[in-house]
Parts: structure tokens; sequence; C-alpha cells
């Protein structure tokens, strides 16, 4: 596989004017942030990335994604970071046993090699999901055992680039809110995300890599 040409959304500047004028909070989280999200454009890679950071924190998911790395041998890419790699899914069911030895629960390694045999099998899918709208991919993705809307989320933000997605139970999102934002205690937490969220719209996701950014410059990437 050569390495493709990374993606930057082209709605960037736009949306980064947009919410600055919308939200002070977040003018300033932009102001403070030159980074932006990339595509490196592989649906099963970054599916498999998504599955492997599932309910597990962005530190143990590189940890294990090393390990993986060191056992694929896959493909880097020299503009991400250096832990990335694009997964094959051939190479992926040759592996399957041993996937377990590197960090991968049982679970997440059936999901995996499950995708990994679909992937194989049908392979026009990934070119199939890229032209699908969002709702199109939820509810084929969904079919998928092992993958809920987080990692659906995670496909549409950092595969597709779509603007305006909002992981609303993603931890690190909501801690950076909480750490940016006036939420109280005493308050329904979860609607009041959901609240701000609107005025960020249709530029989620754009807000969503801020926030993220704001608490770890070196953000994942799926």
């Amino acid at each position: 596989m050569n390495c493709p040409k990374l993606n930057v959304p082209n709605y960037w500047v736009k949306a980064c004017k947009d919410l600055s004028s919308k939200d002070i909070v977040m003018a300033n989280l932009i102001s403070n942030n030159k980074s932006k999200i990339k595509s490196h454009g592989d649906p099963f890679t970054t599916l498999v990335r998504a599955i492997i950071g599932q309910q597990i924190s962005v530190k143990a998911a590189e940890g294990v994604w090393k390990k993986l790395h060191a056992q694929h041998k896959g493909k880097k890419h020299p503009d991400l970071l250096s832990s990335f790699m694009f997964v094959d899914p051939e190479k992926i069911l040759k592996q399957k046993d041993n996937l377990y030895k590197i960090g991968i629960s049982g679970k997440k390694a059936f999901y995996i090699t499950n995708l990994a045999k679909y992937f194989k099998e049908n392979k026009d899918f990934s070119k199939s999901l890229v032209k699908m709208s969002e709702q199109e991919i939820t509810v084929t993705l969904l079919k998928f055992s092992g993958i809920g809307i987080w990692t659906i989320n995670m496909f549409l933000i950092f595969c597709l680039l779509r603007p305006d997605i909002f992981p609303e139970n993603d931890l690190g999102l909501i801690r950076a809110i909480k750490l940016h934002y006036d939420l109280k205690k005493n308050e329904n937490q979860q609607m009041k995300i959901l609240k701000l969220s609107h005025k960020w719209k249709p530029w989620r996701t754009v807000a969503t890599w801020h926030l993220w950014s704001s608490i770890d410059p070196e953000t994942i990437y799926y």
C-alpha cells in the first residue's frame, strides 16, 4: 500500500471563524491551537483503531497499537504519529490467534477479525462507505459486532472528515468541556453539554477537535 496523501478539511478556516464568532471560550481554544484533523482515508484502519480504543485511555490504546505495530509490521505514514500504521485485513486474519497476546481482549479480537473477514471478502466496501450519508453509515456499521455509536463517530470524524459530528459520550470530550465551561455539579450535565453543542453547529467536529487538543496536544488519530 502506498501512503496516500493526507486529507485536511476544506471547511476548516471557515468553521474556526464561525465558531470563534459564536463562542468566546471556543475562540480562545482555537487561537491557541493551530493543529487540524487529518485523514489517511483508510476505513479499515480507522475502524480497527477505534475498536482497540473503546473504553480504554488514549495512553493504553497507543500501548496496544505499538505492540500490534511490532507484530503486524504495517506500513507507516510519515506525516502521522510514529506509532501509527495501516492495517491489512488479510494480515489481521493470519495473525488473529496472536491478538490477545498484545493486550487486545477476546471480544475485541473477535470484533476485529470479523471485520477483517468482511473487508477481505468485500473489496469494494471501503469505497461504498465513503459515498454513504451519515445515517446510511450508521445503519451499515451497527450491523457489525463491537461497533457502536462512539466507534462510528470516530470513523466519521477521522476517516471521512464529516463536519458536524459530536461524540457526546466521549470521556475526553466531556472532560474538556467540564474544564472550560461552567458546569455545575447539581445540574444535568449531559443536557447542558448537548445544549452547549447546538451553538457549534454545523461545525461540531471542529469544536470537538479543539476541545480534545486543549487537554491532550498529541490527540490520537484513528
